[in-house]
C-alpha cells in the first residue's frame, strides 16, 4: 500500500510541476504542445488554486469534464481511422466554441479569471482543431489536438474544484 501511495504522490507532483512549466510557457506565448514534460525531482503538496463552486454546479462541471475526456478519445479514434470529418465534428460541436452553452454561464462566476481564460482558450483551440482536421492533414491535426489537451492539462494542474 505504501508503494501505491508513493506512486500516486509522484504522479501528482509530476502534474503540478508540469503545471508550473506549462503556465510559464503560456505566459511566454508558447503553445502547450511546445512545453517540455520533465518529471519532478521531489514530492510536492497540492498547491493548485481552489475554485469554490456550489455543489450542484461543481458536480455538473465535473460530469462535463468527464464527457470532454470521452470526446477527446472520440477525436483520437476518428483520427486513427482517418475519419477527419468525424474528428472535426466532435472537436467543434462537443468541445469547440459551438459547444458552449448555459452550463458555462452557470459555472463562470465561480472561476478565477485565469481559469476562465484557460477554458475559453481550450474551446477555441478545439474549434481550430476542427478546421485543421477538415483539411485531412494528420500531422497538423494531431498537433492541434495536442494544443487542446495541453490547455486541459494546464487548467487541471493549476486549479481544483471545491
Amino acid at each position: 500500500m505504501i508503494n501505491y501511495k508513493r506512486g500516486v504522490l509522484v504522479v501528482i507532483a509530476s502534474v503540478i510541476a508540469q503545471s508550473y512549466v506549462t503556465t510559464a510557457a503560456l505566459s511566454a506565448g508558447h503553445e502547450p504542445s511546445m512545453v517540455g514534460h520533465e518529471p519532478p525531482t521531489a514530492e510536492a503538496p497540492d498547491t493548485r488554486v481552489v475554485a469554490d463552486f456550489p455543489e450542484p454546479i461543481k458536480q455538473a462541471m465535473l460530469q462535463r469534464m468527464r464527457r470532454n475526456l470521452t470526446d477527446i478519445q472520440r477525436i483520437q479514434a476518428a483520427l486513427g481511422e482517418g475519419n477527419f470529418d468525424q474528428a472535426a465534428e466532435v472537436a467543434e460541436f462537443s468541445l469547440g466554441v459551438s459547444s458552449l452553452g448555459p452550463h458555462n454561464a452557470r459555472q463562470a462566476p465561480y472561476m478565477p479569471s485565469a481559469m476562465k481564460e484557460l477554458g475559453m482558450t481550450m474551446h477555441k483551440a478545439s474549434s481550430q482543431l476542427a478546421l485543421v482536421a477538415q483539411t485531412g492533414d494528420m500531422q497538423e491535426s494531431v498537433r492541434e489536438l495536442a494544443k487542446v489537451t495541453g490547455y486541459c492539462v494546464a487548467c487541471h494542474a493549476s486549479y481544483r474544484a471545491k
